[in-house]
């Protein structure tokens, strides 16, 4: 056992037992932040898992061992299940023997679904909206509803926040702007309003290719292409262009405006969650559906926006990731896997990828795919 894991393991043990003496002196937050050199949230929230659990239950956790941040996972949990008559010595030891054979973050999945069950019929979709502004003249709400429905709306408002985003504007703000406009003005129109004030640029095309009416091209090989592609090629540096070409009259006349893609459209985001049903981020439970979609080799380093480079990350995942290989290595990054083009988390350079190994993970298309082959990552499925 290496030093790391003896410290941890010990350092486990002995946040627990100091959880027991919490409950036995009860002292104070200030006193209790000033003792262990911590700050007075982490000192306020160990008080409340004390009072949460109360000494019987804390003693029971103790004798098994739990780290601080399993124990307060369940505590979180029981406390969900205040005034109900649920059996919480019973659900403790539930709870402590799926603690001995998962990881903490999969216990508390284990905890949130049991106290979803628990509580289904008690629950009910509410939104709430502050009275008070904060310094910066901002009101905040929140709400809570039933996962499919708010799912539902969040897809809807990243279809809106993805037409109405510019290069500086942050998802999170894109996203208010799309609720305003769903809310206030719903007549289903995404026109991006800072269009006018983009800068434009003049691109001359090759004039001894042969343009054709219906779109096509024909280049100096004798091969058709569409102007879009061609058009594309010229304007990667800038991000789109407007096209305008001789009438029959002699004028020059508008044909089409044109843009590199930077944001995955509907249909790909669909086929996207088909392959890749959940977040690509190792132990990560966020559907797809809700999930931001992520370029694999970024965008701002050349990246496509095609199927090919395309990744679901949850908006904590996807900011945590290091987009540029060049740099050193902070959080890892999403790759794929070369034989399977499973995305994977690399660590570090050099490391093997680890992939999420979540059961839904299998349903997509690729992934069974991979799974019936017995390729790779899949292969983790078998029995």
């Amino acid at each position: 056992m290496s030093p790391i894991q003896q410290i941890l393991q010990r350092r486990a043990a002995e946040d627990s037992a100091l959880l027991l003496h919490i409950a036995s002196e009860k002292p104070s937050a200030s006193d209790l932040a000033a003792w262990g050199r911590i700050t007075l949230k982490r000192a306020r929230r160990m008080l409340w898992v004390v009072k949460v659990l109360g000494r019987a239950l804390l003693t029971k956790l103790t004798s098994r061992h739990l780290s601080y941040d399993e124990i307060d996972i369940i505590a979180s949990g029981l406390n969900k299940l205040t005034g109900t008559d649920t059996d919480r010595v019973k659900l403790v030891d539930d709870f402590c023997e799926q603690a001995a054979k998962v990881l903490p973050h999969e216990l508390e999945q284990h905890v949130k679904q049991t106290v979803a069950t628990l509580t289904a019929h008690r629950n009910h979709p509410r939104l709430a909206f502050n009275k008070t502004a904060d310094a910066n003249n901002h009101l905040y709400f929140q709400g809570a509803g039933p996962a499919e429905l708010v799912a539902a709306v969040e897809t809807e408002l990243v279809a809106t926040a993805n037409a109405l985003r510019t290069d500086n504007m942050k998802f999170s703000e894109a996203m208010f702007h799309a609720l305003v406009r769903k809310v206030l003005h719903p007549s289903g129109k995404t026109t991006d309003p800072f269009l006018p004030y983009r800068n434009c640029y003049v691109i001359v095309l090759d004039p001894t290719l042969r343009y054709h009416a219906d779109g096509k091209v024909m280049t100096t090989t004798g091969a058709l292409v569409d102007v879009k592609d061609l058009v594309n090629q010229e304007l990667q540096p800038y991000g789109y262009a407007v096209a305008y070409a001789l009438s029959t009259g002699g004028d020059y006349e508008h044909v089409g405006t044109y843009g590199v893609q930077r944001f995955f459209n509907q249909h790909q985001r669909f086929v996207g969650s088909l392959e890749h049903p959940i977040c690509a981020y190792p132990g990560c439970d966020r559907p797809a559906k809700t999930c931001q979609a992520h370029h694999v080799q970024a965008a701002a380093l050349g990246g496509p926006t095609l199927l090919s480079n395309y990744a679901p990350l949850c908006a904590v995942h996807n900011g945590q990731n290091d987009d540029d290989p060049s740099k050193p290595p902070k959080n890892g990054r999403i790759e794929f896997d070369p034989a399977t083009r499973v995305p994977g988390l690399r660590r570090f350079p050099g490391d093997p990828l680890r992939y999420n190994l979540n059961p839904v993970t299998i349903k997509g298309i690729r992934r069974y795919l991979a799974y019936l082959r017995g390729e790779g990552y899949a292969a983790s499925f078998r029995d």
